[in-house]
C-alpha cells in the first residue's frame, strides 16, 4: 500500500492532565476495558514491522493520547531503532506527536528535533480560559509549564504548532488569543471544535461550541489572519490553509474536508485498531495490528466510512458544498444517526462572509 497512516496511542488515554472536556476520556467509558496500559515492545515491533514490510514509498506515524510521551522516551528510541532495523524497503517516515507539554524537557526537546518529528503542543488560548480547562492530576492550571515547553521547543529549533480546542470560551476571544499567539512567535496553529460526549444533548455542557459560537469565532479568526495575510505576514491556520487548498485546485489535507471518512488506522495500546480518532470504541473495533495486514485492516472499516457518506442529501443541493464538504462525520452523528452536520449554518453564515476574500488569496496564491 502506498502512503500508510497510522495514528498509534502508546500510552492509551492515560494522561497527566484532567481537561474538563476530555472527549477520550468519554470515548473510553463506551468501551469494556477503558485503559490498555503502556504499549508493550512485542506490540510495537509487530506495528513496526507490519508497517515497514507492506508500505511503498511513504509512511506517516502519528502519536497521540491520552498523552504518548507518559510511554516514555526509551519507547521513542526503541521505535526509530526498530524502524531502521525493519526498513527494507527505502519507507520514508514521516513522524509528529501531540502533546499537552507537561513532560517537555532538554532530553524530549533533543530527540523530537534530531528525528524530525512535527510536535503539535496544546494550549488553549488565554492563560485564563487554558487553566480553568486543561488542569493537572491536582486540578492546577497548566498554562505556565506548556508556555515553558513552548519555549523550550522553540530554543531547539523543533517544528511545532498550536492545537487549540475551540470551547464557547475560547470562541468568544478568538481575536485576542490570535494576537496573543502571533505575538508569541506561534504562527502555525489549529482549532479543534470541542466535541460533546456522544449521549450528552449538543450544546449543554458549559464549554460547549454551539453553531452561533461557531460562527463568530470563524469569522473574528478570519479577519485577524486576512488582515496579517493581506499585509504579508504569512500566519498558518489550518482550515484555512485546506480551503485555499481547495479553491486552488488541491487535494485538502485535513480529513473533515474530503466529503466523507477515508482509510485511517487508530492502534490503541494492546494494539486494537479502529477507523478514526473520534469512534474508538467497542462497537468499531476492526482487528488488531498484530494478527491482521493493514489492507485487510482498511477493508474491516468499509461499513464506518460508507456510513460516512448518508444523510448527505441536503449538502449536494448546497452551492457552499464545494468548500464544506459535508464536515466531520463526528458533527453530523446525532446520537448515532448520520444527518446534517451540526455546525451547518455556521459554515454558511462564514462563507457568506469570507468567501469573495478566501477566493481573492487563492487568486494570489
Amino acid at each position: 500500500m502506498k502512503n500508510i497512516s497510522l495514528m498509534v496511542k502508546p500510552a492509551s488515554g492515560h494522561c497527566s492532565m484532567r481537561c474538563r472536556y476530555c472527549f477520550y476520556t468519554d470515548e473510553m467509558s463506551h468501551r469494556a476495558e477503558p485503559l490498555r496500559g503502556i504499549m508493550q515492545d512485542s506490540v510495537r515491533e509487530a506495528l513496526i514491522r507490519r508497517l515497514m514490510e507492506e508500505a511503498e514509498g511513504q509512511a506517516y506515524l502519528v502519536f497521540q493520547g491520552g498523552e504518548p510521551l507518559l510511554a516514555g522516551l526509551s519507547y521513542f528510541e526503541r521505535l526509530i531503532d526498530q524502524e531502521n532495523q525493519w526498513n527494507r524497503n527505502s519507507v520514508h517516515v514521516h513522524h509528529s506527536i501531540q502533546t499537552n507539554g507537561l513532560l517537555i524537557e532538554d532530553k524530549w526537546a533533543d530527540f523530537l528535533k534530531k528525528n524530525h518529528f512535527l510536535t503539535g503542543l496544546s494550549v488553549d488560548g488565554s492563560r485564563e480560559i487554558h487553566d480553568s480547562f486543561r488542569v493537572d492530576v491536582e486540578g492546577k492550571g497548566t498554562y505556565q509549564e506548556v508556555e515553558r515547553s513552548a519555549k523550550l521547543l522553540a530554543a531547539y529549533g523543533v517544528d511545532f504548532n498550536i492545537l487549540t480546542v475551540v470551547t464557547r470560551q475560547v470562541a468568544r476571544r478568538i481575536t485576542r488569543i490570535y494576537r496573543e499567539y502571533v505575538r508569541k512567535g506561534w504562527k502555525y496553529m489549529q482549532f479543534i471544535p470541542c466535541l460533546d460526549g456522544f449521549h450528552e444533548a449538543r450544546g449543554s455542557a458549559p464549554w460547549s461550541l454551539r453553531p452561533e459560537d461557531y460562527a463568530v469565532f470563524l469569522k473574528n479568526l478570519f479577519d485577524e489572519w486576512y488582515r496579517d495575510m493581506e499585509a504579508g505576514k504569512k500566519v498558518s491556520v489550518r482550515y484555512f490553509d485546506n480551503l485555499l487548498q481547495i479553491l486552488s485546485g488541491k487535494r485538502p489535507e485535513s480529513c473533515s474536508l474530503l466529503g466523507g471518512c477515508t482509510p485511517q488506522l487508530v492502534v490503541e495500546a494492546d494494539g486494537s485498531v479502529y477507523p478514526c480518532d473520534f469512534y474508538v470504541t467497542d462497537d468499531w473495533k476492526l482487528g488488531n495490528i498484530c494478527d491482521m495486514t493493514i489492507p485487510e485492516l482498511v477493508e474491516a472499516g468499509r461499513e464506518f466510512r460508507a456510513a460516512s457518506l448518508q444523510g448527505r442529501e441536503a449538502c449536494r443541493a448546497c452551492h457552499y458544498e464545494v468548500l464544506c464538504r459535508g464536515g466531520c462525520r463526528r458533527d453530523c452523528d446525532w446520537q448515532g444517526e448520520i444527518r446534517g452536520n451540526y455546525y451547518c449554518e455556521a459554515y454558511k453564515d462564514f462563507f457568506d462572509y469570507a468567501g469573495e476574500r478566501l477566493l481573492h488569496l487563492a487568486g494570489m496564491l
